[in-house]
């Protein structure tokens, strides 16, 4: 981890930085430029060292009609994590899309935790669960705020990822076809009140 990383995760100036590393509150390795690379873990220790972190469970499915999937997910993730002797701090889920994040209120607040530097795992069922694109970015990313990624199976369900991705669709489908028959309906409306008023100007011609 750079000293930038380090000086923004525990809010604190070079000199203080400088001074923890001497002491040897954070381990580091001087590279042959000079520059040091700080450990993540002694890093995280030492921040979370009188502020325990959080376990914080994520579940996610599409659309509402597998609302009852979603509870069952949920539960799963609870057993796992007390039979893994996990104390579970919080738990979110969405109903929203795999590939889109525009509706993903609750990934966002576990976002903004995890960017705060206060969650020490997530657990989710299948990566899936948390991105159909980019799992890899995502496992980058928190690995760097010193936050793990657990998940409970490694191997996906191609029959639930075939059939998520087909209601998916037909939702974005469903969408579309609703703006675009609304939108035919405007424009029908605007030609008939258009054909209506001609009409009306043609029959005070004829009086």
């Amino acid at each position: 981890m750079k000293a930038n990383q380090v000086m923004e995760i525990l809010q604190i100036s070079r000199s203080t930085l400088k001074r923890y590393r001497e002491k040897g509150f954070i381990n580091a390795v001087q590279k042959p430029t000079g520059q040091f690379e700080f450990d993540d873990d002694s890093v995280w220790l030492f921040k979370n060292k009188h502020t325990p972190r959080q376990t914080i469970l994520y579940g996610r499915v599409s659309t509402y009609k597998q609302k009852h999937d979603l509870a069952n997910q949920m539960q799963e993730l609870r057993d796992f994590a007390e039979n893994k002797g996990y104390h579970v701090d919080n738990s979110f889920s969405d109903i929203a899309s795999g590939i889109s994040f525009k509706n993903r209120k609750q990934f966002f607040k576990l976002l903004d935790l995890v960017l705060a530097g206060k969650v020490e795992r997530v657990i989710i069922t299948h990566q899936d669960r948390l991105s159909r694109v980019g799992f890899e970015l995502f496992e980058y990313l928190f690995k760097n705020y010193g936050t793990a990624i657990e998940t409970i199976s490694n191997e996906l369900n191609p029959k639930t990822d075939e059939e998520e991705l087909f209601e998916e669709i037909i939702s974005l489908l469903h969408c579309f076809s609703m703006r675009e028959y609304s939108h035919r309906r405007v424009e029908r409306k605007l030609i008939e009140s258009t054909l209506n008023q001609k009409g009306g100007e043609k029959d005070g011609k004829k009086e």
